[in-house]
């Protein structure tokens, strides 16, 4: 006799390949097209063949430590839902503590041109313009896909004060100037240990530097004070280890008032600086 293939055997099979319970309700959440609510309050609703396909094949994937947000296709951050796809990297909750020390340094009825670089997915693009809906952002990203994402993200939360650009760094940007440029730029040595399994599968142009993973700070560097007003701010997110070389870049360059600030974990995470 044929036994039907319920959700409760669904998640016996994420079981049976060590997938966790939380990755296995939200995947199946997502191909029933229900909330997780439902998946646990109805063990014994019965999938269609192509449904039991598809959850067997997210499964599958996640048992070889794709990450959760490709597999979904989202991502939540600063309480927003992003699209999220391979071509970009998944937001981190230390990127947050960028938003927030952002959100600080901006009064709220304060109109100002603000340059976010890299800007991936536009996660932080978002979550600022969603904050300071007078502020104006052009964001940039020198990957033609990325941008295709981040456009989404932008036009489904319906912000008009975010102007997306194709730009190498500043390459495209003219003599335009700004109030605030921020940066979250592809920070780790080429040689980095994480690059051969946590970020496996994040695109490495996105994540990778350099040889010394300092190489995208000197290129912002080498231009940026063209593109800064005067009293300008510039704020990098960068590795926890990275602090002390980048504020004696930025002093080279002459900056004041340099300063890091720590992220959640109480590890150096962004550097600020202004120009005079």
């Amino acid at each position: 006799m044929k036994i039907d293939y319920t959700v409760e055997l669904a998640l016996q099979d994420a079981n049976r390949i060590n997938i966790d319970l939380l990755d296995a309700e939200l995947l199946l959440a997502h191909t029933l097209k229900i909330s997780r609510t439902n998946i646990i309050s109805r063990p014994e609703r019965i999938l269609t063949g192509a449904e039991a396909e598809v959850y067997k094949g997210l499964i599958e994937r996640r048992s070889r430590h794709e990450p959760i947000a490709y597999l979904l296709g989202t991502k939540e951050f600063w309480s927003l839902d992003f699209i999220i796809t391979s071509d970009v990297l998944i937001p981190r909750p230390e990127t947050e503590c960028l938003v927030q020390e952002l959100l600080e340094q901006i009064p709220i009825d304060k109109s100002l041109d603000i340059l976010e670089m890299a800007t991936g997915s536009g996660v932080i693009a978002c979550a600022l313009a969603s904050e300071r809906p007078k502020v104006n952002i052009t964001a940039t990203d020198k990957s033609k896909k990325a941008l295709a994402i981040a456009k989404h993200n932008v036009e489904n939360q319906g912000h008009k004060n975010i102007k997306l650009v194709h730009s190498d760094w500043f390459s495209s940007l003219g003599k335009s100037k700004f109030d605030i440029i921020v940066a979250n730029p592809p920070y780790l040595a080429e040689s980095d240990h994480h690059l051969q399994k946590d970020l496996l599968f994040e695109p490495k142009r996105a994540l990778v530097a350099g040889k010394t993973g300092m190489e995208a700070y000197n290129a912002i560097l080498d231009k940026v004070q063209k593109h800064l007003n005067s009293s300008g701010m510039i704020i990098f997110e960068h590795g926890f280890d990275q602090d002390i070389t980048l504020k004696s870049l930025l002093k080279e360059r002459g900056f004041l008032g340099i300063v890091s600030k720590l992220d959640y974990a109480g590890m150096p995470r962004m550097t600020i600086a202004r120009t005079l």
